[in-house]
């Protein structure tokens, strides 16, 4: 019975920390950095506010490029910027009231996507490690000696 009621009490303790927590999130958001879909949605609101944004590159013209984050395109006002080679960009920017950014730091994350191929490779060796100590007999392993 007294394991019960403790059991009930952390149960409860754990329920009162989520929801305190929540309201902490929502209750605060307004204190928030933007996301793109909130800015790009009313760009007047947060005009003048810096916010930061990674996304891939989409082209670049005289004085700025264009920055997809969160499926939206994003222009960005910044010189000359060439295209990471398989990889992000990472930004930090001054929101503008117009609906873009001026950019105030960028970092080119060059050859960013290439861990996700490698990553890929490096499993299928494990499983091939895996699977050649061990065999799946009626839906349990078994070593394979």
């Amino acid at each position: 019975m007294a394991k019960s009621k403790i059991g009930i009490a952390i149960y409860s303790a754990l329920i009162l920390l989520f929801v305190l927590l929540s309201a902490d999130f929502y209750l605060s958001k307004k204190y928030y950095v933007p996301s793109s879909d909130a800015f790009l949605a009313d760009p007047s609101r947060y005009a003048g506010k810096e916010a930061e944004f990674a996304g891939s590159f989409v082209k670049s013209t005289t004085g700025s490029f264009y920055l997809e984050s969160n499926q939206k395109v994003l222009k960005v006002h910044y010189p000359d910027l060439e295209k990471p080679a398989m990889g992000q960009i990472y930004v930090r920017v001054r929101l503008n009231a117009d609906g873009t950014a001026t950019a105030l730091e960028v970092h080119k994350m060059q050859y960013n996507y290439l861990k996700y191929v490698l990553s890929f490779f490096a499993f299928m060796i494990f499983l091939y490690i895996f699977f050649r100590e061990w065999k799946l007999r009626e839906w349990r392993l078994v070593e394979n000696a």
